[in-house]
């Protein structure tokens, strides 16, 4: 097949320029021989005359057309859309992520992540130890500081409300219906106060505290210390005996430092914690490590979907790892700003996701 197609070749090539009658045998047929290796030899060093079907290096992929969490996992990091510089402190995000409030050292700072504006500040010197959250509805700023809880109104900034208690306070939730916002107590005692909405009146004080994470019927809330959590009924203001959709968990204690708690509708936890870049998954029940997935940069922080379908992990070199734990599928989001992500927040059905990056807050639109 090789010496009928080379004959052919000499033949067609001898005829274009005339030269096969009168030229000896030998000689043009090395010269063409030449000339042909010399042709293949420069579409092999030519990446635009290779065949890129087979190339195994995936494309670059614009935010624009960042694909969904499921399926392969994308190795070309996807950059951010938005990017806010701020004042480095505790933030929380709007619902529907369009808005960012930040709280420093000289108050709570409220941000439009779209037009990447201030809208508001309030001024008021607060103490290091104190919390922020958003409103579920999107319409109300909640900060801690010394023993006050401030409800601001997301609108004009405005003080709505003045909780106050004895006990210096740090972490702020509202729950997932807007009908109550509890607040972690930090000195001298540990304890948890849990206010009604809007009438402001203290239902229930839980004898543990630390971050706080609500179960999303609103009845039960988990708190989560550095190696341990405990989750609470918060009507009844006792803390369940065994780890059930029911009844989680009188007091479960991790292996490493506790980075990342969620649970789902139907009362199941979802724990990660971290440890030399690896980030532990516990089953359902809390009996045992379920998964394993190692990272070749420290993680810093993590954060759970409200889904509880992705895991976004935060690392020390300013990129993020978005786990789709139902698929094992990852992408790589890219600040470019090779500092620590201090926190993430997920919004608007876990389609956008905002982290905090050297004093920018930094928002990927994920598709």
């Amino acid at each position: 097949m090789v010496l009928s197609n080379w004959l052919r070749f000499e033949d067609s090539m001898s005829k274009l320029i005339g030269c096969k009658a009168s030229c000896p045998n030998t000689p043009y047929r090395v010269f063409w021989l030449g000339l042909l290796l010399s042709l293949l030899s420069a579409c092999q060093d030519n990446p635009m005359l290779t065949s890129t079907s087979n190339a195994s290096t995936p494309p670059t992929l614009a935010p624009e057309s960042a694909p969904s969490l499921t399926g392969t996992a994308t190795q070309a990091p996807l950059y951010p859309e938005s990017m806010v510089a701020v004042e480095a402190g505790k933030f929380a995000v709007s619902a529907d992520g369009n808005y960012v409030a930040v709280r420093t050292k000289e108050g709570v700072v409220f941000y439009d992540v779209d037009q990447e504006t201030k809208l508001w500040s309030y001024l008021s010197r607060l103490d290091e130890w104190g919390g922020i959250s958003v409103s579920p509805d999107g319409q109300l700023v909640g900060v801690t500081t010394g023993g006050s809880v401030y409800i601001l109104s997301v609108s004009s900034g405005q003080v709505r409300q003045h909780l106050q208690q004895s006990s210096k306070l740090g972490n702020v939730a509202f729950s997932p219906d807007n009908s109550m916002v509890a607040a972690s107590s930090v000195y001298p005692d540990k304890a948890t106060i849990i206010w009604s909405q809007p009438d402001g009146k203290v239902i229930q004080t839980l004898e543990a505290s630390g971050s706080l994470v609500w179960f999303p019927n609103g009845r039960s809330i988990i708190l989560v210390g550095s190696r341990d959590f405990s989750v609470w009924d918060v009507r009844a203001g006792n803390r369940f005996a065994s780890v059930s959709p029911e009844h989680v968990g009188a007091s479960i204690t991790m292996n490493e430092h506790l980075f990342a708690v969620s649970a789902s509708n139907d009362g199941k936890l979802h724990v990660a914690e971290t440890y030399n870049g690896a980030a532990l998954l516990w089953d359902q029940e809390m009996t045992k490590v379920d998964q394993t997935v190692h990272f070749s940069v420290p993680i810093s922080t993590m954060k759970w979907s409200s889904s509880v379908k992705y895991l976004a992990l935060g690392r020390q070199n300013g990129t993020i790892v978005v786990w789709d734990t139902q698929g094992e599928a990852q992408q790589v989001l890219d600040s470019e700003l090779n500092d620590w992500v201090t926190g993430c927040a997920w919004a608007s059905n876990d389609s956008i996701l905002v982290c905090m990056v050297k004093n920018q807050l930094v928002t990927w639109q994920l598709r």
